[in-house]
Order: structure tokens, then sequence, then C-alpha cells
């Protein structure tokens, strides 16, 4: 719990000055994580691009053997018969 300090009271310029730093190096802290975490969502981001392309190539690829199997079948009902 915060200490609350009375509204009429000093605060010397030591503390005022310690206050501060505290303050900036928390936020630096912060920063370099907030930083960090930015950089690896990127990194995932990138990588679940790169996994919608090879999901694409790969129904693009389905697409052309089924197109493929479909006209083998249709070729060897035209010249054997169908069945």
């Amino acid at each position: 719990m915060r200490k609350q300090i009375p509204a009429n009271t000093e605060i010397d310029a030591n503390e005022k000055i310690d206050a501060i730093g505290f303050v900036l190096s928390v936020l630096e802290q912060h920063g370099k994580e907030f930083d960090r975490l930015i950089c690896k969502l990127s990194e995932i981001t990138e990588q679940l691009r790169e996994s919608d392309r090879v999901v694409c190539r790969i129904e693009a690829i389905d697409n052309k053997l089924e197109n493929l199997r479909n006209e083998v079948s249709n070729m060897t009902k035209c010249r054997f018969g169908s069945k």
C-alpha cells in the first residue's frame, strides 16, 4: 500500500530527484520489455504470413492434382470404355 503524503508536507529536492529517477528507471525497464515483445510479435506475424503462403501453395497443388486425376479418369473411360 502506498504511503500518503499530507498535502502540507514539503518534499526536498533530493527526494523529488530520487522519485523522478525511480519513475524513469521503471519506464526504461518496461520500455525494453515492450520493445522485446513487439519484436517477438513481429516475428510471429511473419511466420503466420509464411504459413498462409504455404497453405495457399498446397491448396493450389491439391487442385492441380485433382484436375489431373479427373483428366486421367476421363481418358481411361474414353480409351477403355465406361465400367
